[in-house]
């Protein structure tokens, strides 16, 4: 059988070891639900960092790839514009000057298919 004391001490011995064991466990989880908070903040920042970057890298390809597009379309239409000007523009001068040549054979004046054609005395007489 045991003294008094000693149940009494036996007591306090598990007393403290519960007491132990309370704190531990408070411990245990408030250092949980610390390392929790801390490695989702960081997995976030990581993850915000990453999809900024891969966002960025993204939208500047589909930006330039848009830009290039748009600018060739743009090239094209203004191109084929200025294309059909200038032909335009050589086909009536070369029928200006076959109608020169026409009516320079029939002996008209060069003064007056000068003035009727737009071109110059000087283009008339080379004709």
């Amino acid at each position: 059988a045991f003294t008094e004391q000693e149940l009494l001490t036996y007591e306090h011995f598990w007393d403290m070891i519960g007491a132990s064991r309370l704190l531990m466990v408070g411990a245990e989880r408030r250092g949980l639900e610390k390392g929790m908070a801390k490695g989702m903040e960081r997995g976030m920042e990581r993850g915000m960092k990453q999809g900024l970057e891969e966002g960025m890298k993204q939208g500047m390809e589909q930006g330039l790839e848009k830009g290039m597009k748009q600018g060739m379309e743009q090239g094209l239409e203004k191109g084929m514009k200025q294309g059909m000007k200038q032909g335009l523009e050589q086909g009536q001068q070369e029928e200006r000057r076959r109608n020169a040549r026409g009516m320079k054979a029939k002996g008209i004046p060069v003064e007056v298919i000068s003035e009727i054609t737009g071109l110059t005395v000087e283009e008339v007489q080379k004709l």
